[in-house]
């Protein structure tokens, strides 16, 4: 697993390794307290990591997988 940062680098492994490669792309940016506030809110959900979900090949249906393991987590 590897994080790319520069577009020239994230150009490259398109080109080189389109099929063997996840891309997940954003940025958001908090003041202090802001998240905590905001996942209390029920803005975002923090759930356990599950490297099973994250480099599965395989990704019809992850999100709807997520939103349900989300929607059994209580803060």
């Amino acid at each position: 697993m590897f994080l790319v940062l520069d577009g020239e680098t994230v150009d490259r492994v398109i080109e080189q390794n389109r099929n063997d490669a996840r891309f997940y792309a954003g940025l958001v940016l908090w003041r202090a307290g802001e998240l905590e506030s905001e996942l209390h809110r029920g803005f975002w959900y923090a759930l356990d990591h599950d490297t099973g979900v994250v480099l599965r090949k395989q990704t019809e249906g992850l999100w709807e997988e997520l939103v349900r393991r989300s929607s059994r987590r209580t803060l």
